[in-house]
C-alpha cells in the first residue's frame, strides 16, 4: 500500500509540470500574408551565414579587466577625495558607510581631518555616552563643531569625554537634552575647550532654575563666545538677572544672542549697559519673554551709542496690555537706536503697531518685515521700504481689512523688489490681489490661505510657476 501511494504521489508531481501537448512547435505559414515573397536557395545560404557569423562573435569573450590599481591610490588622495564629499553630504553617515566598502577606505575615512563638523542628531547613530565616548577617543580628536541636540541619555561623562578629547572644538549645541547632563558636564567644556564660541543651551533641562553651568560658561568663555542660545526652561528671576547685567555685558565678542521662552516674572535687562559692552551684537532674539528694562533718562538715551552693527532683530511678547504695549513701544525705540545697518525685523506677536513703530527703525537697508498676529493702527505706511523690502509678512493682523492699504501704498512707488509674502488668514481683496500680481514681477512665494474675500480655488499657498499660473487666471 505505501508503494502505491508513493507512485501515486510520483504521478502528481509529474502531473503538476506544465509541459506542450506537441512534440515540435508547430509551423507557421506565411504563404497567406499579402507580402509574403518566397526566398530563393541562395538567399536561405545568406541567411544561415550571417547568423553564423554573429553567433562566433559573441562567443568570443573579452578578458576582464582587473583594476588592481585602484588599490596602489595612496590614502592620502582617498582622504582628499572624502572631504570634497563631507563639503557636500556632511561627515555622516557618508564615512561610516565608506568605511565599510574595503580596507582602505576604511583607513582613510578614520582621518580626524574628516570628522571636524558632526551632527549626531541622526536617528540610526545611538545617542549614549558609551557612543559618545568612543568617538571622542577615536574620531573627533579635530572635531570643531558637534551637534547633540535630542539626546535625552546624554550625561556628564559623556560631556567629559569630548571635553578632554576635542580642544579645537568651537560649536557645540546640546539643546533638547535631560536633566542628566548636570554641572560636571558643562563646566568641563568651559575648562578645556579655550576656542568655544558657539553654544546652544535651549531646552536644556539641566539648567532648570540652575543658574551654576550658565555662570561658569560666561566666566570661562567671555573672550571667545559669539554666539549664545538660551531658553526654554524656569529660571531664577534674581540669577539670571544678575549674571545678565554683570558677567554677559563681559561678553565682548558677543555677535549672536537668542533668548527664547524664558520662564520667570520679569527679565529685566538694562539695554544702554549691553549696548556700551556689545558693540559686535549683529542679531538680538528676545521671543516670548517677560522682557522689562530699567527707566533711563533722554540725556541716558542720546549718549547711548545704540547698536550699529545690529542686523536682525526679533521681539515677540505674548502680552498686549496696554502697559505692555507702553513698554514695548520704549525698548524697541531703545533698541533700535542707530541701527543703520538692520535688514530683517521680526515683531510677531509684538503689540500694537503705530506709525511710531515704523518710524523707529531708521535702515535704508530693510530687506525682511514681520508684522504678523499684530494690531495695526490707522495710517500706518510701509512706503519708507518699497524699495528695499523683499520679504512682507502680514498674517493674522487686526483689523484684517487693513492689509489692502498697506499693500496698495506699499507697491505704488516703482521699483519694488518684494519676492515673498505672507498675508494668510486677512481680507485681502480682488482688486488689490491684482494689482500685486502686475506690478510684482519677481514674486516667488505668496501665502493667500484663509483669505475669504478671495475667489475659490487660488487660497492657498502659491509658489514659482503656481504664481504664474494665478496671472494668467486672474489678469
Amino acid at each position: 500500500m505505501e508503494t502505491k501511494k508513493k507512485k501515486n504521489n510520483k504521478k502528481k508531481k509529474k502531473s503538476a509540470i506544465l509541459v506542450t501537448q506537441y512534440t515540435e512547435w508547430p509551423s507557421s505559414d506565411d504563404s497567406s500574408d499579402n507580402d509574403y515573397i518566397p526566398m530563393d536557395d541562395s538567399d536561405e545560404e545568406q541567411l544561415v551565414l550571417r547568423k553564423t557569423k554573429r553567433q562566433r562573435v559573441t562567443e568570443d569573450k573579452t578578458p576582464v579587466v582587473h583594476f588592481s590599481h585602484i588599490n596602489a591610490v595612496p590614502i592620502d588622495v582617498w582622504v582628499e577625495i572624502f572631504s570634497r564629499c563631507v563639503e557636500l553630504e556632511g561627515a555622516l553617515p557618508f564615512l561610516v558607510r565608506a568605511s565599510q566598502v574595503c580596507r582602505t577606505w576604511y583607513e582613510a575615512s578614520k582621518c580626524p581631518r574628516l570628522w571636524q563638523n558632526i551632527d549626531l542628531t541622526y536617528g540610526w547613530i545611538k545617542s549614549v555616552d558609551s557612543t559618545l565616548k568612543w568617538l571622542s577617543k577615536n574620531r573627533l580628536l579635530q572635531c570643531k563643531s558637534l551637534n547633540l541636540s535630542g539626546w535625552k541619555n546624554l550625561t556628564a561623562e559623556g560631556l567629559r569625554a569630548v571635553a578632554l578629547n576635542c580642544p579645537n572644538l568651537e560649536n557645540l549645541d546640546i539643546s533638547n537634552t535631560a536633566k542628566k547632563l548636570q554641572n560636571e558636564g558643562i563646566n568641563a567644556i568651559t575648562q578645556n575647550c579655550p576656542k568655544l564660541s558657539t553654544i546652544n543651551l535651549l531646552d536644556c533641562k539641566s539648567l532648570e532654575k540652575n543658574h551654576v553651568p550658565l555662570e561658569s560658561l560666561l566666566a570661562n568663555s567671555s573672550n571667545s563666545l559669539t554666539h549664545l542660545t538660551f531658553g526654554g526652561i524656569v529660571v531664577q528671576q534674581q540669577k539670571i538677572n544678575e549674571l545678565f547685567n554683570t558677567q554677559l555685558i563681559n561678553c565682548h565678542n558677543l555677535e549672536v544672542l537668542e533668548l527664547i521662552n524664558i520662564s520667570c516674572t520679569r527679565l529685566n535687562i538694562d539695554i544702554e549697559k549691553f549696548q556700551i559692552s556689545l558693540r559686535k551684537l549683529s542679531k538680538l532674539a528676545i521671543i516670548k519673554c517677560p522682557l522689562v528694562s530699567p527707566k533711563v533718562t533722554k540725556l541716558q538715551m542720546e549718549e547711548s551709542a545704540g547698536f550699529p552693527m545690529l542686523k536682525h532683530l526679533s521681539l515677540s511678547l505674548s502680552d498686549k496690555n496696554s502697559v505692555l504695549t507702553e513698554t514695548a513701544h520704549n525698548i524697541l525705540k531703545r533698541l533700535l537706536k542707530n541701527s543703520h545697518n538692520l535688514e530683517i525685523l521680526e515683531l510677531d506677536q509684538f503689540c500694537k503697531i503705530t506709525p511710531e513703530v515704523i518710524n523707529y527703525v531708521t535702515s535704508d537697508k530693510l530687506k525682511f518685515l514681520q508684522l504678523s498676529r499684530n494690531a495695526i493702527i490707522q495710517d500706518v505706511s510701509l512706503v519708507q521700504f518699497s524699495s528695499t523690502l523683499e520679504s512682507l509678512d502680514l498674517s493674522d493682523i487686526v483689523p484684517r481689512h487693513r492689509v489692502n492699504e498697506l499693500l496698495s501704498g506699499l507697491v505704488q512707488p516703482p521699483g519694488s523688489q518684494l519676492s515673498r509674502l505672507d498675508v494668510s488668514n486677512s481680507q485681502i481683496s480682488l482688486e488689490v490681489l491684482q494689482l500685486l500680481l502686475k506690478t510684482l514681477q519677481h514674486m516667488k512665494y505668496l501665502n493667500i490661505s484663509y483669505c475669504r474675500e478671495l475667489p475659490r480655488g487660488i487660497k492657498r499657498l502659491h509658489i514659482d510657476k503656481e504664481i504664474q499660473d494665478l496671472r494668467k487666471r486672474l489678469l
